[in-house]
């Protein structure tokens, strides 16, 4: 169940950032994945994770989106929100992702969020809870 809402949402974003241009010209579609692979909440973040890269697997498989295969990077923030910011940094800088996703912190998806906004990068939370990532400041 879960693979397949994966599935679905990967298609689903990635269609309409193709739509929307937000994409670089190349032949892949590059995703930067930063949140918390150690201690307790590991167990949530690894679950999804797991979902995205089956979905990845029958996407490429199929030929990608519209023909750019979908890659993707992960780091670990360590539940930490200033080690969240500067890997979502280096992300966006140095690794030129095309799409963010990720951060079960709250504080960490608020930062990246600002961050993702300042350079046009599309950014999917994955676990948001906080009423300001899901509403005020969500949009």
């Amino acid at each position: 169940m879960r693979n397949s809402v994966c599935c679905l949402s990967l298609i689903l974003f990635s269609s309409l950032l193709l739509l929307c241009g937000s994409l670089s010209a190349g032949d892949t579609i590059k995703i930067g994945i930063v949140d918390t692979y150690t201690g307790p909440a590991r167990e949530l973040t690894l679950e999804v994770l797991n979902g995205f890269k089956a979905a990845v697997e029958k996407i490429n498989a199929k030929g990608g989106v519209l023909g750019k295969k979908i890659e993707f990077i992960t780091r670990n923030d360590q539940f930490k929100a200033h080690v969240g910011l500067v890997l979502v940094k280096a992300l966006v800088f140095k690794g030129k992702v095309d799409v963010l996703m990720g951060a079960l912190n709250s504080e960490i998806s608020l930062a990246v969020s600002d961050l993702a906004k300042t350079e046009k990068i599309p950014f999917f939370v994955t676990f948001g809870k906080s009423s300001e990532i899901v509403g005020e400041k969500g949009g």
